[in-house]
């Protein structure tokens, strides 16, 4: 269970996030400050082995341009998708306080279906970090993201409406 609360401002500068929640019946808590091209975060997140660990630092390097992690499948619709598109974004892991690339690539298009009906879609790799995987990204305005499979997990979620 887990909530998350990312801000950005009006030019979509990251400013802040807050997480709060449990894992695996373990309480979790990151908050992060964005502000003049640094982060700074503390917490306790979940580690190697689902163990709970402090998480604490100042003044990292986040510049301009610089995604939250966790604001970043959010952003999926806003990219400019079309056939053979390749994204490299630069966010910040709050969790471990790093500056990681994160790159989405179109493989190609296919049909999709969901309880939304069956759409085309961009199948879209997700590499970097520590969780990637497959998104099925609408092709169509408004992009929405329809479906997202983790590699090598035998699980997906799908979009319901």
């Amino acid at each position: 269970q887990q909530e998350t609360v990312v801000r950005m401002g009006a030019d979509l500068a990251m400013r802040s996030i807050r997480q709060t929640g449990t894992f695996q019946g373990n309480e979790m808590k990151l908050e992060v400050t964005y502000a003049n091209g640094k982060a700074s975060g503390e917490g306790m997140t979940p580690g190697a082995g689902g163990r709970m660990q402090p998480v604490k630092y100042v003044d990292v390097d986040a510049p301009a341009g610089t995604i939250d992690d966790n604001a970043l499948q959010a952003l999926i619709p806003f990219f400019k998708w079309a056939p053979d598109a390749r994204f490299t974004v630069q966010v910040f892991a709050p969790g471990k306080g790093v500056l990681e690339q994160r790159t989405l690539r179109v493989l190609g298009s296919e049909a999709v279906t969901v309880p939304l009906g069956t759409i085309t879609a961009y199948r879209v790799e997700y590499a970097g970090g520590d969780a990637p995987g497959t998104y099925w990204v609408e092709a169509a305005l408004p992009h929405r993201v329809l479906k997202f499979g983790p590699a090598g997990a035998p699980l997906e979620f799908v979009r319901v409406r």
